[in-house]
């Protein structure tokens, strides 16, 4: 190393030589220039450069340099190779965890892409079922729209049918107190005796069949009704009450509830009136 070489005193390094030093401050110094202490040939920690006075420390030049320091002493060509290497490793070793870099992000965009394809689908399905709720939600709030009128008419008519119940339950009230006053003022009037020889044709008169030739008459008794189809039946021929209780002759004052029906009879024919038709004057044996 030619270049080396004492910066005071320009001592060039020789085999059986002086020891150079490095100060902190990028100067080189020979032992002899440096100022020693008494009981020691190294130099302290507070000397000052003999180049630039400043306060500097003082490493010997030797294989025990730090590395810092001791990339000055190196031949540049070995520097550099030794800097290609490095540069090599650096940038293969940059290179690999690049490239392992990009193909975990190309995987990771790849499965994102994936998941994003997918995730768009199951979108676009539920998209279609909302569709389908909302339509089926509108289908059934119209339902319950119609089943409520429904039951608002309904509502209706059974208020409508219990007022009217109400109405029939009253009327019937009334009916039943109408019937029981009627009843209470049959059961107090007392009857009128069936003894005479029906002197009015109404009132408690039992009054059952009128035998008029060959037909009855109305009002007629339910046990003479004509059901028999044979016209010598005796219902046909079962004579009226109002004729077997009467006088001899039933006459038309008898038949309208006159009292002197047979009086006038008698009278009228003394005066030479018209007497009764023949068809009145039942003879009763």
């Amino acid at each position: 190393m030619e270049f080396i070489h004492c910066n005071s005193c320009f001592e060039l390094p020789k085999s059986n030589g002086r020891t150079f030093f490095l100060t902190s401050c990028g100067h080189i110094a020979c032992a002899k220039c440096v100022k020693k202490n008494k009981n020691t040939t190294t130099p302290s920690r507070s000397e000052i450069c003999r180049t630039c006075k400043n306060a500097c420390t003082y490493s010997e030049i030797n294989r025990s340099l730090d590395g810092n320091s001791k990339m000055f002493f190196q031949s540049p060509k070995d520097l550099a190779a030794q800097y290609m290497v490095n540069l090599k490793k650096v940038l293969e070793f940059q290179s690999y965890h690049r490239s392992r870099l990009f193909k975990y992000q190309t995987e990771r965009m790849s499965y994102m892409n994936k998941y994003v394809k997918t995730a768009q689908v199951e979108i676009k399905k539920r998209q279609e079922a909302e569709k389908k709720v909302i339509a089926e939600k509108e289908k059934l709030k119209n339902y319950c729209k119609e089943k409520t009128q429904q039951v608002q008419e309904l509502e209706m008519k059974l208020t409508t049918c219990k007022e009217e119940l109400m109405m029939l339950n009253k009327l019937k009230e009334e009916n039943a107190l109408r019937r029981s006053s009627r009843e209470r003022e049959r059961s107090i009037t007392p009857k009128r005796s069936q003894n005479h020889q029906f002197p009015n044709l109404y009132g408690d008169t039992p009054i059952t069949t009128l035998s008029m030739a060959c037909t009855t008459s109305t009002p007629n008794d339910p046990c003479y009704l004509n059901t028999d189809p044979d016209p010598m039946s005796p219902a046909v021929f079962h004579e009226s009450p109002v004729v077997a209780c009467g006088g001899k002759f039933l006459t038309t004052p008898a038949l309208l509830g006159l009292n002197n029906g047979i009086q006038r009879r008698s009278s009228s024919h003394g005066r030479g009136e018209m007497p009764t038709p023949s068809f009145f004057q039942m003879q009763y044996d």
